[in-house]
């Protein structure tokens, strides 16, 4: 399944032991669909991805945004979505936030 990582939105970070969490903006190039609101934590070790999001506040105005649950009917299809976006998000993730913290110094 081919994606593409749109964006990573950084939420908040803990400057003591690194820890954050944001959201992950990925697009569905085959289907044409954006997937919005994958959670992304990272306590110790590597970013975690969730897909399980049902809503967000919004920054702009402070509503709170729905998104949908989004499945295939094709089992295979979800699995490959999800790895996806893990494998390319979790790289994605670690790369920005490499670029963050140089920045910072």
């Amino acid at each position: 399944m081919k994606i593409e990582i749109v964006e990573f939105y950084l939420h908040s970070i803990n400057a003591t032991d690194g820890s954050f969490k944001g959201t992950l903006h990925v697009y569905l190039c085959d289907i044409q669909m954006d997937l919005r609101g994958i959670v992304v934590t990272k306590i110790p070790g590597k970013p975690k991805l969730h897909f399980n999001i049902p809503r967000k506040s919004d920054t702009v105005d402070g509503k709170k945004v729905l998104y949908p649950i989004v499945s295939f009917t094709d089992l295979n299809k979800n699995r490959l979505l999800s790895q996806a976006v893990r494998k390319q998000g979790t790289e994605y993730v670690e790369k920005f936030m490499d670029d963050f913290n140089k920045a910072k110094k």
